[in-house]
């Protein structure tokens, strides 16, 4: 099923790849391997995956951020964000499936079943208020964070070529990203003034299992900062 052009699928439940070998794929704009397209609307109480091969592809061309998915997800699906600007914002504590993002922007302000995935590729983004499971930013992949605000997630792989970008204010004790257990440090690290920006102490990441240190480097920062 393809919602595009500001389409609207109105509905009670929706649910993909109920029975086993089954597939079935919902696309937001256009199909994973085809063009984007305008992203429509699904207004239904839930997409409920089954044990077959389900996938949710995101592949539209809103850039705004104005685009929101509320519908609540479950189930052992796979969620692709191929392209455009997605906030995920449906209660989905039932969703223990993999998210791969390979490009665009996708924020997860839900929060996730601990037994879900992340997984984001080169030219990709991720970002939200949310909880995730386990999350992976490979070579060219952005784990994007903003002060006040908070994503958490059971573990964290950051991959040697990728970037995370905050914006930071004055200097603050909250954390951008809260990890359950393992944090493994790399790539690096982009910083933009969000206001009040300047010398202090900045508090990034929690975590609450062991840190593996492979070397973050600081990248840009903002004029007059030195890392």
């Amino acid at each position: 099923m393809t919602v595009s052009d500001e389409g609207e699928v109105r509905a009670n439940l929706i649910s993909v790849a109920q029975g086993a070998g089954s597939t079935a794929n919902v696309n937001i704009g256009g199909a994973a391997g085809a063009a984007a397209d305008r992203a429509g609307t699904l207004a239904v109480s839930g997409l409920r995956f089954g044990v077959g091969n389900g996938q949710l592809n995101f592949n539209h061309t809103d850039s705004s951020g104005a685009y929101a998915f509320s519908v609540p997800i479950s189930g052992p699906g796979a969620i692709n964000h191929v392209a455009g600007h997605t906030r995920l914002n449906g209660a989905s504590p039932a969703f223990n499936g993999a998210i791969v993002a390979t490009g665009g922007t996708l924020l997860v302000d839900s929060m996730l079943h601990a037994g879900s995935s992340a997984t984001v590729g080169a030219g990709a983004a991720l970002g939200g208020i949310g909880q995730l499971g386990n999350v992976s930013i490979q070579d060219g992949g952005i784990l994007l964070g903003r002060q006040g605000e908070q994503l958490s997630m059971n573990s964290l792989v950051l991959n040697n070529g990728s970037q995370v970008n905050v914006q930071l204010g004055a200097p603050g004790s909250s954390s951008l990203f809260d990890v359950a257990a393992d944090l493994t440090l790399a790539g690096s690290l982009n910083i933009s003034d969000l206001g009040g920006f300047g010398a202090g102490v900045y508090r990034l990441f929690d975590y609450g299992g062991a840190l593996t240190n492979n070397g973050m480097t600081i990248g840009s920062t903002p004029v007059g900062a030195n890392a």
